[in-house]
């Protein structure tokens, strides 16, 4: 379950849970340490294993734009059928214009009470 919490400011802060649906599935969410450096990317998805892999280690506003980016990938997969179709720069878009918004009404996305996963336990996801 999201959980919101107000914090001093205008600042919203949204707990991102270890479990988020898109649409009837239930995706894990973990932060896995070394992800970059082991993959050159700041996260990871699939489909198939039903998981959303973020780096542990980079700033609030990489990890959340490289989150949507990933959510992007699964929605698209999941409502589109075929995600590749679309140019990979247009899932870069479309979470950075969210990134974008959602930082200017206040909203920050807190992924620190997420498992964090070792990078060797985490390859089978890769597959």
């Amino acid at each position: 379950m999201w959980r919101v919490e107000f914090g001093t400011g205008s600042v919203m802060k949204v707990i991102v849970p270890s479990i988020i649906h898109v649409g009837a599935h239930p995706f894990r969410v973990s932060r896995v340490r070394g992800l970059s450096d082991a993959t050159d990317n700041q996260a990871l998805s699939n489909s198939t294993r039903l998981y959303i892999s973020v780096e542990d280690d980079r700033p609030r506003t990489v990890t959340t734009q490289a989150f949507f980016h990933e959510i992007v990938h699964m929605a698209l997969h999941i409502y589109n059928g075929d995600e590749k179709k679309i140019p990979h720069a247009i899932h870069d878009a479309i979470a950075e214009g969210f990134l974008q918004l959602l930082t200017e009404m206040g909203i920050e996305f807190d992924f620190s009470g997420l498992p964090v996963d070792d990078i060797e336990g985490s390859r089978e996801n890769w597959a």
